[in-house]
């Protein structure tokens, strides 16, 4: 077992804005989100062009040999904010050891290196059925709605509108709501060996 630190993109619309996370029914996280406030996505334009990192936690995963499977939400208590991907921390020992040119998977943040939350590696092929860091994703309780059926009414989510993936989905969260959904937790990357010339 080891401590995995998670990091949340998205972005904070409320000044007062608090968040609690549970992972495996154990709160992991409640408090304030300290991110600067900018304007709700208008479907249009995004609320802002930098990324925005508005919730980190630890957890204790069980085994980081193989890929895990917790369930985890996240309600906004508070405000509101947009919740996007979910990256998880890769392993600060091997993590660097990767040559740069090989490691479009991992990107370092704060000194913490972590994988990156889509449908690439290691949690899929980046195919348009491969699941990204997050599954069976529900929004209060129910699937989250599509902005699109058809080509012609906008983009269609990864996957089909049959069975979405949901990667690179941001969703908007007002108080009282919640995401909740199956975060995939990669074992640790293993140190880099460099191919036989």
């Amino acid at each position: 077992m080891a401590i995995r630190k998670f990091l949340v993109e998205g972005w904070n619309h409320n000044a007062s804005t608090t968040i609690t996370v549970t992972m495996a029914g154990t709160q992991v996280f409640s408090g304030a989100v300290t991110t600067a406030v900018v304007a709700q996505y208008d479907g249009i334009t995004q609320p802002d062009s930098s990324t925005h990192y508005i919730l980190s936690w630890d957890y204790n995963n069980a085994d980081d040999t193989a890929e895990q499977e917790v369930a985890c939400s996240i309600q906004v208590t508070a405000g509101a904010a947009t919740i996007g991907r979910v990256l998880v921390n890769s392993g600060d020992t091997n993590s660097p050891t990767w040559p740069a040119d090989n490691r479009p998977f991992i990107e370092e943040i704060d000194s913490t290196w972590y994988y990156q939350g889509y449908n690439g590696y290691p949690y899929g092929d980046a195919s348009d059925n491969a699941i990204p860091e997050k599954k069976n994703i529900l929004i209060d309780g129910a699937s989250p709605a599509l902005t699109a059926t058809t080509a012609d009414e906008g983009t269609i989510p990864r996957g089909g509108v049959d069975n979405p993936t949901f990667d690179g989905w941001h969703f908007y969260l007002e108080s009282g709501s919640n995401i909740s959904y199956t975060q995939r937790i990669p074992k640790l990357i293993s140190e880099y060996v460099a191919p036989t010339p």
